[in-house]
């Protein structure tokens, strides 16, 4: 039982000390609001040209399979929302 408890303890220590130093903790929240109207105004067509580009550039994949699979995948989730 105790065993457990200590397991516990470490395991949320871990967590918090990972966060703090990788995470933010220190930036303001960002309003759902705002977070939805970026949403609201996002072309499907333009986005996922950014992704592919930004792809390209970092991995050096040829378009042909990788990216017309990660654009079926990006468009179908965004129509059903």
């Amino acid at each position: 039982m105790v065993y457990t408890f200590v397991a516990l303890f470490a395991f949320m220590g871990i967590g918090l000390g990972t966060y703090y130093y990788l995470g933010s903790p220190s930036l303001q929240n960002q309003p759902l609001t705002t977070r939805l109207a970026a949403i609201e105004n996002l072309d499907v067509d333009d986005a996922v040209a950014k992704i592919e580009a930004q792809l390209q550039a970092t991995l050096m994949i040829s378009a042909d399979g990788v990216f017309s699979c990660l654009y079926m995948c990006v468009k179908e989730l965004l129509r059903r929302r």
